[in-house]
């Protein structure tokens, strides 16, 4: 059994839970204090504490995107990189304007975490299709320097 695999089982709905309150406790203290929340190593079990990728989606209550952040290689603790992109995708998203306070209270907040990432060799449009599953897979599709 590996690391990856030992965190896909830890990720219960309790530790989900904590992350988004994380993720949330993030947003507020950067509103209140213009900073990201700080966690440590001892505050979550063992399992969690390994270096993963996340992405932390923020929504309006009408299910509109608000701010979107994330990495797509593990570089920090899971909890940190949360607590990061919780914070930059509230504050930090070009796309939007920093968060409101008015506007924590109805938003919804949800985390991607990132499997490592594996080659996929398809000859095809319709294999690659195939091969990939909604909701499930994602893709990283680069040309040059840019990725996405």
């Amino acid at each position: 059994m590996s690391a990856r695999d030992d965190l896909e089982r830890a990720l219960d709905a309790p530790a989900r839970r904590a992350l988004l309150a994380l993720a949330r406790t993030s947003i507020a203290l950067g509103l209140a204090e213009r900073r990201p929340a700080r966690t440590e190593e001892g505050a979550w079990p063992r399992v969690l504490w390994q270096p993963a990728a996340t992405f932390v989606t923020l929504e309006t209550e009408q299910g509109d995107l608000r701010g979107c952040r994330g990495v797509l290689e593990a570089c920090r603790p899971l909890p940190v990189d949360v607590a990061e992109n919780a914070f930059a995708s509230a504050f930090d998203d070009p796309r939007f304007s920093p968060l409101e306070a008015r506007e924590l209270a109805t938003l919804r907040l949800s985390i991607s975490v990132l499997t490592p990432k594996e080659p996929l060799e398809v000859q095809s449009r319709r294999a690659l299709l195939a091969a990939v599953a909604r909701g499930r897979d994602g893709l990283l599709v680069q040309a040059g320097r840019h990725r996405a």
